[in-house]
């Protein structure tokens, strides 16, 4: 027996969840240290305040991966990360406390040797390692720009970075910070070229194309409810393609697992979409819309139990939900469905 209005009733609980350029609150982040290529292990990172007062260490995995659990939503003298690791100059960064989403990459860059060179006499560089190239009088003027956003100075924030990255162009994370003031002043062709610029300042990181595929999934979103369906099937493909390049550079990306898995629902790959947002289920922070969504993917897979599972499932875990009144409706249909 079919669900009567499951197109009408259970895929509109599959609301959007917030974007990762909008995450606000105490968050976990990810990163990742580089040294020579390669991931480096046993690395201590840690996470301090403007006084140099250590709020929190972790240390490097094998494949020098590092997660901090909790990261403050606010800090007036601001957060930094640091490293200081032997034959490698030292690291300080501040964090865009708004934007924590993504694989922050760390490169260390080797300790300078005054008796090596290359046989040209030129300098011995690990290409891998020109990301922590930015110059100093750059990298000051982006922390004067994340203080302007911190302080909700927006305009400010965005003309300096428009500066910095017109004479810095592969300065990464000035993109991307630009790209999110652009979206939030509803600037939205020029935040995608904000982020396609940061993509190929750094086609390594992933939070370009995690930004690139939630815009064109919204898109996507805006399309279906415009009732254009030939467009919003070709803009989710456009989304799939992008979060699949997200994930497979930042695998413990929370965001990017989750969107991938309602992309591949929107363009009809329902195992694989199931494949995806399980795997969301069992990483940080999933948030309820990937249970949502595995209730509408189970119903087009025909496995009626397995969607009433995951509808019991989501109210025991979200018994205040505004959703509740159509998840009850969605339960008392799939049970008529199954006899029960």
């Amino acid at each position: 027996m079919a669900l009567s209005v499951t197109r009408n009733t259970i895929l509109a609980l599959a609301v959007a969840a917030a974007p990762a350029f909008s995450q606000r609150g105490p968050a976990q982040m990810t990163g990742q240290v580089i040294a020579g290529g390669a991931g480096r292990a046993n690395v201590a990172v840690q996470l301090v305040d403007q006084t140099s007062t250590i709020l929190d260490v972790v240390f490097t995995d094998a494949s020098g991966r590092f997660l901090f659990r909790r990261v403050p939503s606010e800090n007036p003298g601001g957060v930094f990360l640091t490293v200081e690791e032997d034959g490698f100059l030292p690291v300080r960064e501040r964090l865009n406390l708004r934007q924590l989403t993504g694989l922050h990459t760390i490169y260390l860059a080797p300790q300078p040797d005054p008796g090596a060179s290359a046989p040209d006499g030129g300098l011995l560089v690990d290409v891998r390692t020109l990301g922590a190239n930015i110059p100093d009088d750059a990298r000051d003027a982006y922390a004067r720009a994340v203080d302007d956003v911190e302080r909700g100075r927006a305009a400010e924030a965005v003309e300096r970075l428009e500066r910095l990255v017109e004479s810095v162009p592969e300065y990464h994370d000035a993109w991307i910070t630009l790209g999110v003031q652009y979206l939030n002043g509803g600037r939205f062709d020029e935040a995608e070229a904000a982020f396609e610029a940061a993509r190929e300042a750094d086609p390594g990181s992933a939070l370009a194309p995690l930004n690139l595929g939630i815009l064109r999934y919204q898109a996507a979103e805006n399309l279906q409810g415009q009732e254009n369906p030939d467009a919003a099937l070709g803009a989710f493909e456009e989304s799939r393609a992008l979060l699949e390049d997200a994930a497979r550079l930042d695998p413990a990306s929370t965001r990017a697992v989750s969107y991938l898995g309602m992309a591949l629902y929107r363009v009809g790959a329902y195992d694989a979409a199931e494949s995806r947002l399980v795997q969301a289920m069992g990483m940080p922070a999933p948030g309820r819309n990937v249970r949502l969504m595995l209730i509408n993917v189970h119903v087009r897979q025909n496995r009626l139990q397995a969607a009433l599972d995951q509808a019991v499932a989501f109210l025991e875990e979200n018994p205040d939900a505004p959703e509740r009144p159509a998840i009850e409706d969605v339960q008392r249909q799939i049970r008529a469905a199954l006899g029960q």
